[in-house]
Order: structure tokens, then sequence, then C-alpha cells
């Protein structure tokens, strides 16, 4: 059985950004996509979200980012950018545990501050070298294709792989080609 986008066919969510520009985020619910901030219904779940979360609006403000609206779409952008199978606001309420591969990650100045980090096992953080690999791995990349795709040698690909493996208490790399598919890394 496939599973259905959020707000496709229910009235659930599913944030994304512009695959051409990623400061431009759009909203999917009822079956109808829009630009963030046309929908006043969807304006007041983010506004009120937002109040929750001070720590993210200055972060935003810390972008250079000072109107209402500005705020509106970058925190969803980083939040909740990527088009994928989690709901990100269900009855009205934002699912705060979305990572999605941001092209700003190592660059960013507030990285962490408001988007979320990749957590795997019991909360634990991977690194934005671990999370490379752990892409490239998903591919079906063998690990001297890793390593010479990324500048490394081949046994500093196994020490990013045990690491993962650590951290995610997977065993294999067959389980790892899952978690990058399921964490939106592929």
């Amino acid at each position: 059985m496939y599973k259905l986008p959020a707000g496709l066919l229910d009235n659930d969510i599913e944030f994304f950004n512009d695959p051409h520009n990623p400061e431009v985020c759009y909203s999917l619910t009822s079956g109808r996509v829009q630009r963030i901030n046309e929908n006043p219904y969807i304006n007041t779940i983010i506004d009120n979200d937002m109040a929750h979360h001070p720590e993210k609006v200055e972060a935003l403000v810390q972008l250079g980012y000072e109107s209402v609206e500005a705020h509106r779409e970058k925190y969803c952008s980083c939040c909740f950018g990527a088009f994928d199978l989690e709901r990100d606001v269900v009855a009205g309420d934002f699912k705060h545990n979305e990572y999605w591969p941001c092209p700003k990650r190592g660059s960013c100045p507030v990285e962490g501050k408001l988007c979320n980090a990749l957590k795997v096992g019991e909360g634990k953080i991977l690194s934005k070298r671990e999370i490379e690999v752990l892409s490239m791995a998903g591919k079906c990349m063998l690990d001297k294709e890793i390593a010479s795709a990324l500048g490394i040698s081949e046994e500093t690909v196994k020490i990013h792989l045990k690491h993962i493996r650590e951290k995610s208490g997977l065993m294999n790399k067959k389980d790892m080609v899952l978690l990058a598919h399921q964490k939106n890394l592929l």
C-alpha cells in the first residue's frame, strides 16, 4: 500500500520548498498547493507555533528576516522544507521532528537553532560528514566510491559508517539504505 503525502486528500499540512528557489515555501492541504502567507488558517497555525519558539524567531532576526511574512516563510522552509511523507501539521499542531538536507547545512550561521538536526537511534545526532556518508551509502555506493567523492580515505569512510551504526543501532548497510530513505537523504 502506498502512503500519500499529507494534505493531498486530508486537512493535514505538508510544507515544502520550491526546488528551484529554496527561499520560497509552499503548503499542501485539502488538495491545494499555496505559497506560505496565502492561507489565513495556516498563518495562524504558524504564528502560534512561532510564539512557542522565540529562540527560532530570534534566529530568523539574526538572518535578517524582519517582516512577519518573511518569518513565516523562512520558519517553514528551515524546519520543514522537504516534500516527504511525514505530516508537518496534524490537527492544527506542528510535529517538530523533521530533518531535511538544506543546501546551507554546514555554512548557515544559525544552523541547529532554527532547523532540526538529524537524529537517529535514541536521539543521537549525526555530524554533517556522517550525513554525507549515510546519503551516499543509501545510494548503494561502495566505500571506495564514497571516499573518492568526498576526498577522504576509504578507512575514514569505514570509521564514519561505524559511528553511524553505533549511533543508530543499525547493523548493516542494507539497514542504512532504509534509514537514508526514511530520512529523505536520497
